[in-house]
């Protein structure tokens, strides 16, 4: 069982905690839910993810290039936004400052800056989209995809901390290198 702990911003609750521990079986995810249960932790604050269990796409673990094309969209939006908004005030300012009039190449200035703005800002997203957290993700999903299964815990740092010495207490320590040679 591996635990790792990740701290995220959320608009409704502040600053929100999380925290995902790898289990090999079903059998065991569900000991460790169990466990948790007991000790306190509502399982409003757990999912469990794997097959049989809650899909990734439910608890957030989206496909990474989903990710990516997401991003790419919402930054190609803005990238247009920005450009036509930047095309306009050049156009009104040559146009009122230095009196030029606006003929067609003026005018089509403003979508071309368009197409620009939103080819470079999907490029921009699509980027972003790639390397912000794809690495987690793409753990996870390698985990998932090994059969293994995800228990998220989500809450205060209090509440995580608290699940994360839980389960530390009943984590089989892996053997070292010199206790397993010494037993030859």
């Amino acid at each position: 069982m591996t635990i790792s702990h990740l701290r995220r911003k959320t608009s409704r609750f502040g600053n929100a905690h999380l925290a995902i521990a790898v289990f090999p079986s079903p059998s065991t995810a569900f000991m460790a839910y169990r466990l948790l249960h007991y000790h306190g932790i509502s399982p409003e604050n757990l999912a469990l993810v794997g097959e049989g269990y809650s899909k990734p796409e439910w608890v957030g673990l989206v496909e990474p290039k989903r990710m990516a094309r997401q991003r790419a969209k919402a930054c190609a939006f803005l990238g247009c936004i920005a450009a036509s908004t930047v095309a306009f005030a050049a156009v009104g300012l040559l146009h009122s400052r230095y009196g030029q009039s606006i003929d067609l190449a003026m005018a089509l200035m403003i979508p071309a800056f368009a197409l620009v703005g939103g080819a470079l800002g999907a490029g921009a997203g699509a980027l972003i989209g790639r390397i912000s957290e794809m690495g987690r993700l793409n753990i996870y999903r390698h985990h998932l995809r090994q059969g293994h299964y995800l228990l998220m815990i989500e809450g205060d740092e209090a509440l995580v901390r608290l699940s994360q010495d839980v389960l530390g207490q009943y984590a089989s320590p892996k053997p070292s290198a010199k206790s397993s040679q010494s037993s030859k």
